[in-house]
């Protein structure tokens, strides 16, 4: 009788794949370490806690600094450009695990709004 194995490599990289693929569809981006829901300086560097992390901003009184920035070893905003689209998604890393939503984009303008799952 011969013995069959069972390849869990394989199956792992088939569901990973999969998981991709479906993140891809509903247009899941990723996650974010804070999200800022007031007004935020941009000149201003943020403090040691906020270093090396990805950060999205919501309530910008100018819309077109709304968005995702990744925020450098020393503080500084790094806009994080490239493949947005209305309907993408952001989840938090925070305990509540929030998810956003963008909901406009238009000439450089993100607005950005919490979505619910149920």
């Amino acid at each position: 009788m011969a013995f069959q194995y069972f390849n869990v490599n394989a199956l792992l990289r088939r569901l990973n794949q999969h998981q991709l693929h479906l993140e891809r569809y509903i247009g899941f981006l990723g996650t974010v370490d804070t999200v800022f829901e007031n007004n935020r300086s941009l000149a201003e560097p943020l403090p040691p806690r906020y270093w090396q992390s990805r950060v999205l901003l919501t309530a910008q009184s100018d819309k077109t600094q709304n968005g995702l920035y990744d925020i450098t070893t020393n503080g500084e905003w790094q806009v994080v450009s490239g493949g947005l689209e209305v309907g993408n998604f952001i989840a938090t890393q925070e305990p509540e695990n929030k998810y956003y939503k963008l909901i406009e984009f238009k000439s450089n303008q993100q607005v950005w709004h919490v979505f619910n799952l149920a």
